[in-house]
């Protein structure tokens, strides 16, 4: 199961994301996700970042994802710190910049 600080939002979310049957799920997933992350769950803000990233259950955003990583990323979170460095080593979403890449890498493993 997908862990969410806020446990009520992390059942949500988990239900739809681990159960999906279509199309119609992910989207909903998303939604929930989206919405846990705007309520400050970091672990949802890298969960919706994925999705955005990767265009499924929502359109494909790289920009808006490294948002959500950022997000994530800046209250600690390790796997936000980790994906956001991908993107700046990728140059998805963001100017590539392998400094930067490399210092979010660093960070996740600290």
């Amino acid at each position: 199961m997908i862990q969410t600080r806020n446990a009520f939002w992390g059942k949500i979310c988990s239900g739809y994301f681990e159960n999906c049957e279509g199309r119609k799920d992910m989207i909903q997933a998303a939604r929930y996700f989206r919405l846990a992350a705007s309520n400050g769950d970091k672990d949802a803000c890298v969960q919706i970042g994925i999705i955005l990233r990767d265009g499924q259950g929502a359109e494909k955003d790289s920009r808006e994802a490294v948002d959500f990583f950022r997000r994530a990323a800046d209250d600690g979170h390790s796997e936000g710190k980790l994906l956001l460095g991908l993107c700046y080593h990728r140059g998805e979403g963001v100017e590539k910049n392998l400094d930067e890449a490399m210092r979010l890498f660093r960070e996740a493993v600290d």
